[in-house]
């Protein structure tokens, strides 16, 4: 690996520009105190012994995929998630029953008579808490002890016909994405094994506009790496502006992803961030140890409304589905935020919630023995997986090393430390580029990444594994080079308006990409990989009546057409 020495452009200080409710969070002290908490010590940053770096990808692999798809705003429908999931044992295990949050339209509140003799009716009357934000989500969680999940599903199915209430769900349990291990190591792998060591040569960050936001358990912002990045964050989970550890032994997942994200390069200590632009914690860590759904919640809207704000690392997940999480998730992206999201760690064919969502970018992790690199161990995978980034596998010893609280340093395992690669890499991004959108981001990392798997997307490895040196070269020429097509030059669609199928027929040759059918609101409900032939035939039997968008995305660029369902 090659010895290089990167200068440090200072990180100006600022004050956040925040429209709306997210406005009070500087009221609420959201800028870092001057005084460290007691307890702090003093570290040599002695490592042990080095480990050998696996082998990397060649630069043979530097490759654009044109079969990406362009993503834009996500409008998904609220889906009653109680009911859908019925007879699904892992749902039930995922939620708390006792705990039931109600979504109401806007404008409306609990002592609307039909409403309130609802909750009257089913036991809901003790409010834990309400929405603070009802310009953006206007709910209620209720305490409803001793409830079963057969409660839970004839409650709900008796709220859908009750005007005004948009959703009813139980509460979901979230935790963090981790493993922690003891051993402690003096070479980062996984920066090198994605190249950032070459993107850093373009800019390691220091944009005093730019700011990358971290939503997790709690931050040491007083840590030796983190003091001069860390500098405005919030407690969703206790309504106020102090972000530090509960339990700073304990309580170490997100100074640990946040020091992956951003730690001070060129400092002469600890480790290196993947980018140096200022941070804005979330923290929604309970003194429990565990995470507040309504904080995370809270989260996404107040963050989506800070315009500062691109990309967001989120390293937690849960085993259910949710409306009103779904709903904010969706709030963020279209306001400009790119979510990345740890995929889960229990090994399975399946993505955690809220890496699931559209508006996620799951992320999957790698990890090594030492010589190749694979999927890690305990990585979920699925259809929604997006994107992979090193993750660690402690069983060879080779973990990822970052802070913790009291300036200390640990190496964990875990799609959280995957995550944060990829966040720094899409705030270095919009630092080199300040012009890329969220979605503009996505689609850069998607299609520069290293082919891990089968050709193309696949559900192991999504799009592949992050390359971070051809992602920073491409986003600082500002997209991936597909461009915009006029339809009716590019293909014909027949019949339109048709019932059963339709017909694709070219009248330029392409044959790289996909064929993606889209409903009015902007949900893909159908995808289909472009074939070689002149003609295509695309089955649309299975499409309700109505309007419909087919978005083609080729090696010569990106056309959409409507058409109508019978």
């Amino acid at each position: 690996m090659k010895t290089k020495i990167y200068s440090l452009i200072a990180a100006a200080l600022f004050t956040l520009t925040i429209s709306g409710s997210a406005f009070a969070q500087i009221n609420h002290g959201a800028r870092k105190p001057a005084k460290a908490p007691s307890g702090y010590i003093t570290t040599d940053d002695g490592f042990i012994d080095p480990i050998r770096l696996p082998v990397r990808p060649g630069d043979n692999e530097f490759k654009i995929n044109p079969d990406v798809p362009v993503y834009d705003q996500i409008h998904a429908p609220i889906r009653w998630y109680a009911i859908e999931n019925e007879r699904n044992s892992k749902y039930w295990e995922s939620v708390n029953v006792n705990r039931i949050w109600v979504e109401l339209e806007q404008g409306l509140t609990i002592s609307d008579p039909a409403i309130r003799d609802f909750l009257n009716e089913y036991g809901l009357t003790e409010i834990l808490s309400e929405s603070k934000r009802k310009h953006q989500t206007n709910y209620w969680i209720f305490k409803l002890e001793n409830a079963t999940p057969e409660q839970i599903v004839e409650m709900a199915k008796a709220a859908q016909a009750i005007h005004g209430i948009r959703f009813l769900e139980p509460s979901v349990i979230y935790t963090s994405s981790y493993t922690p291990n003891d051993p402690m190591y003096n070479l980062q792998w996984g920066p090198y094994i994605t190249y950032f060591d070459e993107a850093w040569d373009v800019s390691i960050g220091g944009n005093s506009w730019n700011v990358v936001a971290v939503i997790d358990d709690a931050c040491d912002w007083y840590h030796e790496d983190l003091t001069d990045m860390v500098w405005y964050g919030y407690d969703y989970a206790m309504d106020d502006g102090d972000i530090y550890p509960d339990d700073p032994n304990n309580h170490k997942h997100g100074t640990h992803t946040t020091g992956t994200v951003a730690a001070k390069i060129n400092n002469g200590i600890g480790v290196a961030g993947m980018v140096n632009d200022t941070v804005y914690f979330a923290k929604v860590g309970l003194p429990d140890g565990t995470l507040s759904d309504e904080g995370i919640v809270n989260a996404y809207y107040d963050i989506g409304d800070i315009d500062r704000i691109t990309a967001v690392n989120m390293s937690f997940g849960g085993g259910a589905p949710s409306a009103v999480n779904e709903q904010g998730l969706n709030y963020a992206w279209n306001h400009g935020k790119i979510l990345l999201v740890s995929s889960g760690n229990d090994g399975t064919g399946t993505i955690s919630f809220p890496a699931a969502y559209p508006a996620a970018m799951a992320v999957g992790s790698i990890g090594t023995d030492g010589e190749q690199l694979d999927l890690a161990s305990y990585s979920q995978y699925g259809n929604e997986q997006e994107i992979t980034a090193p993750g660690g596998e402690t069983q060879f010893n080779y973990g990822i090393v970052s802070c913790i609280p009291l300036n200390q340093y640990e190496s964990m395992q875990g799609t959280s430390m995957a995550a944060p690669h990829v966040t720094g890499l899409a705030g270095l991004m919009k630092h080199v580029n300040m012009n890329l959108t969220n979605a503009d981001i996505r689609n850069i990392i998607n299609a520069t990444a290293f082919d891990m798997g089968a050709p193309g997307w696949d559900a192991t490895f999504g799009y592949g594994m992050i390359n971070a040196s051809l992602a920073i070269q491409t986003a600082v020429n500002g997209s991936v080079g597909i461009a915009e097509l006029d339809g009716s030059d590019v293909m014909r669609i027949y019949p339109n308006p048709a019932a059963d199928y339709i017909l694709i027929d070219k009248k330029i040759s392409f044959e790289k990409g996909t064929y993606e059918i889209l409903d009015i609101t902007g949900k893909m409900v159908k995808s289909i990989r472009i074939s070689p032939e002149k003609v295509s035939t695309i089955n649309i039997s299975d499409l309700p009546k109505g309007v419909f968008i087919l978005r083609m995305t080729s090696e010569i660029g990106l056309t959409a057409t409507k058409f109508v369902k019978l």
